[in-house]
């Protein structure tokens, strides 16, 4: 009597597709997931520009002046950051803020920072926002973006590559 073979199982070449095709789902999940998190930092950074306009504007026409900026061109933010939440160790004649509060995740050290753990820069008067008698009433805030790189392509001129900026 003869007996017969009764084995059964997956060959090499079945686990092989099925284990390349699980390999190439996960990577169209990986790549989806990071598309998202590339446009979720974006929006943060463009929502706290914002919020920095709101305060900016609040304290501009409270103190009638925007806070001075740390001196040099898109330098640091931690005057910004000191008159907008505490008004500094005097605060200025007609200071009723907070105008912003800053949550310490988002800071480092007293500056504050984008997703990207980089500066947002600001710069009283802005450079940005055209020419003309109103040019100094407006202030240049940006994120140099995932890359940390500002590219600027010249006074007035929308931000480059991956920067975020308000005007």
């Amino acid at each position: 009597m003869k007996m017969k073979n009764s084995k059964s199982g997956f060959t090499l070449i079945e686990m092989i597709t099925v284990l390349a095709i699980i390999i190439l789902i996960a990577s169209l999940v990986m790549a989806a997931g990071q598309a998202a998190r590339r446009k979720a930092y974006e929006a943060k950074a463009k929502a706290a520009i914002a919020s920095l306009e709101v305060a900016l504007g609040m304290y501009q026409v409270d103190v009638g002046s925007y806070p001075a900026d740390n001196g040099a061109p898109y330098t640091s933010n931690s005057t910004l950051v000191t008159q907008l939440d505490s008004g500094g160790g005097t605060p200025p004649t007609g200071w009723s803020g907070p105008y912003m509060q800053f949550d310490s995740k988002d800071l480092s050290g007293s500056n504050f920072i984008d997703p990207w753990s980089h500066n947002y820069y600001y710069k009283n008067p802005g450079l940005n926002h055209g020419t003309g008698m109103n040019h100094t009433s407006y202030v240049d805030i940006y994120s140099a973006g995932q890359n940390g790189s500002y590219q600027s392509s010249g006074a007035g001129q929308p931000p480059q590559g991956d920067d975020i900026a308000n005007w």
